[in-house]
């Protein structure tokens, strides 16, 4: 009897050491998820700002007379379409 009750109180040893022991590698993947997360956001919003400088270079080299002409001219109707949804938005 006493010898079924040592191999419970080991049993009981090794789940509560397992328990902590994935407790730890929980916090540990967390904090590393966290990590990863804000690379994640940095990299978009590098993403986001080299896409729109992309767009501006596309512009330029457009309306500098090096690119399509039908292209500059769609651009700023685009432009010119985004501002008057600007200055609607500021009368409302």
């Amino acid at each position: 009897m006493e010898n079924v009750i040592e191999e419970i109180r080991e049993l009981s040893r090794r789940l509560i050491e397992d328990r902590d022991a994935l407790r730890e590698k929980l916090q540990t993947l967390s904090q590393e998820r966290d990590s990863l997360k804000d690379t994640l956001d940095r990299k978009q919003a590098r993403l986001a700002e080299l896409e729109e400088e992309n767009q501006n270079l596309k512009i330029a080299k457009s309306l500098n007379g090096t690119g399509e002409p039908a292209e500059a001219k769609q651009k700023i109707n685009e432009l010119v379409r985004e501002i008057d949804r600007c200055i609607a938005l500021l009368n409302t």
